[in-house]
């Protein structure tokens, strides 16, 4: 299998685990329905826990997310509803991050969680602004 194509599968496994543990909510409340998304489109600078930065150029349909990371060559794919994110970058190193957080205007913070296939993985806290 190409590294790419390992890569892009990864992001979508890491993607439908994130969403279907979302949806598996004991909530009956009918307003963890989907609401309308936060506009994420634009060029954000990211702050990884102080190891890492980044910049997210991002693009938005609807709910989902898409984009590019650099200097850490990157491809983004995700999903906006309401104020909170939920986005994996699937590096070209074979390394995948998922990223959720919530938007509040130009700014957006959260959790990662991520590493390597096979290798121990690491988490943390991110930032970015817009």
């Amino acid at each position: 299998m190409k590294k790419g194509t390992l890569a892009v599968l990864c992001v979508c496994v890491l993607l439908a685990a994130s969403f279907f543990a979302m949806g598996c909510s004991s909530s009956s409340d009918s307003s963890t329905s989907p609401s309308t998304p936060v506009d994420v489109t634009g060029v954000w600078t990211m702050n990884a826990e102080g190891i890492m930065t980044l910049t997210l150029t991002l693009t938005q349909t609807g709910m989902t997310v898409t984009g590019n990371s650099v200097p850490y060559a990157g491809t983004i794919a995700g999903e906006v509803n309401g104020s909170t994110i939920v986005f994996a970058i699937a590096f070209t190193d074979l390394q995948t991050t998922t990223f959720s957080g919530t938007v509040n205007g130009n700014s957006m913070s959260g959790t990662y969680r991520g590493g390597y296939p096979n290798s121990q993985e690491y988490t943390g806290s991110w930032t970015a602004t817009r």
